[in-house]
């Protein structure tokens, strides 16, 4: 099979990482990072200086510079501002969320309103330099993956965040699409299948009935406010609730001691996958009459399902 001249990419715009893949000889790749990591953190943000961050170099300074990283903007993206998600999200997140200039929801990033698609677009942007680095051609063509119970409003706005960062966006697939047609592309199946996606910022499920390469969607549900960080903000809740106890003192109040408890909370999570006790060790995490105080505690697998037994519950809940 020859190659394109002009390959076509597909990107998983996702809440928390992005990843993008190329297909060769048809076999898919992914496109490793600049960093040489297989995924992308969606993160953006500005610099003191005044530079645009994407991707791990924007994560890294998340404690540091809170109110100018924009991260999970996927929930935002393509909603009213006036809606009652994003007035519930403005609490959640170290960022202003404000007004765009059509009503709808958008981002205070180095003292300027952007708009989501236009965050997007960076992160977009980045992706596509990196593929073309990688694969030394130009790249004008993507088909990106969405929740697949985004509405038209939003299926739009990422169509726009694409076409700002310069591609021509062939489609919009729904990921549990995306992902029953890589599990059965070519393989003759002749089953019903359930997709069942947890991923960082939002779940989704589907039944599909796949017939040879036909595949049909028979039934999609999902949260968009069911994913990884929900996970991460039960450890989060518990580590301040020991802190509160042990010293009186509300970490909740300091941008800085927060995300250093979100970044532990997030490592506490996922190695928690591969054995069964951690240790969450923060020196120095906040003062108290000049006293340094740290926050040094165990956490086990068990406790993680006890935490997050209601959140594992309710992906059950929408699967039937």
């Amino acid at each position: 099979m020859a190659v394109r001249e002009k390959p076509i990419i597909g990107i998983d715009l996702g809440t928390t990482n992005a990843c993008v893949a190329f297909v060769r000889n048809r076999i898919p790749k992914v496109v490793p990072t600049d960093r040489g990591n297989l995924i992308l953190p969606t993160v953006v943000a500005v610099s003191e200086k005044g530079d645009i961050l994407v991707g791990g170099v924007a994560k890294d300074q998340l404690v540091t510079n809170p109110k100018n990283t924009i991260y999970g903007a996927k929930r935002l993206i393509g909603r009213k501002f006036g809606s009652k998600i994003v007035q519930e999200l403005r609490n959640y997140y170290s960022y202003d969320i404000v007004e765009g200039p059509s009503g709808e929801a958008a981002v205070l990033l180095g003292g300027q309103v952007r708009t989501l698609p236009e965050v997007s677009a960076m992160v977009l942007a980045h992706i596509k330099r990196i593929a073309e680095a990688f694969l030394q051609k130009p790249i004008e063509e993507a088909i990106i993956s969405v929740p697949a119970y985004y509405s038209d409003a939003q299926r739009h706005a990422v169509r726009e965040a694409g076409r700002l960062a310069g591609f021509v966006v062939k489609r919009i697939v729904n990921e549990p699409t995306a992902a029953a047609l890589a599990y059965g592309f070519s393989r003759g199946l002749d089953q019903k299948i359930l997709v069942y996606d947890l991923g960082g910022g939002t779940f989704d499920v589907s039944v599909l009935q796949l017939s040879g390469n036909v595949f049909e969607v028979l039934a999609t549900g999902g949260d968009t406010f069911l994913g990884g960080v929900d996970f991460d903000n039960r450890i989060i809740d518990f580590v301040l609730e020991d802190f509160w106890r042990q010293h009186k003192v509300d970490l909740a109040e300091s941008p800085i001691a927060m995300q250093r408890v979100k970044k532990g909370a997030e490592a506490a999570k996922i190695d928690l996958s591969l054995i069964p006790n951690v240790s969450i060790d923060l020196p120095y995490i906040e003062e108290k009459k000049g006293r340094p105080l740290d926050i040094r505690m165990q956490l086990s697998r068990q406790q993680l399902n006890e935490l997050t037994a209601d959140l594992v519950e309710r992906t059950f809940q929408l699967c039937d």
